[in-house]
């Protein structure tokens, strides 16, 4: 059964010790994106920049809260492949939520924001990033 929030998960397991406004929001939208896109057939991935996009942030803080996430066995990842180096671009890295079953308890335990930009993009950013 889910916890109260994914960050109280976070913290119950010792994971982490302090909270925080934007990984709150990244575990919103990885809620939303995960519920929306999960099938039986397909792992669901997301980047760092979808996120950030998502909740209207900064991607290195993004790609911190992510890389914790993954140091700490709730994600995966993978880099992607293709020519996307030699077309100047720098490859996306493509989390998805780790086979372990404390992966899987964290995904159990995601819920959408309310405010959720993914399913509706034309709703404004959280209001920490409205000037």
């Amino acid at each position: 059964m889910p916890n109260s929030s994914p960050e109280e998960f976070l913290v119950e397991k010792g994971l982490v010790t302090n909270r925080s406004w934007e990984r709150r929001q990244l575990l919103g939208c990885l809620g939303c994106k995960w519920s929306a896109n999960a099938t039986a057939e397909e792992t669901p991935s997301v980047y760092g920049y979808q996120i950030a996009r998502c909740i209207g942030g900064s991607d290195s803080v993004i790609q911190r809260h992510l890389a914790t996430l993954e140091e700490k066995g709730l994600l995966s990842s993978e880099i992607e492949q293709g020519d996307q180096a030699s077309l100047g671009h720098k490859p996306k890295r493509f989390f998805y939520p780790a086979s372990s079953p404390l992966g899987q308890e964290f995904v159990e335990n995601l819920s959408p924001n309310e405010l959720c930009r993914t399913k509706d993009p034309k709703l404004p950013f959280p209001k920490k990033y409205q000037f």
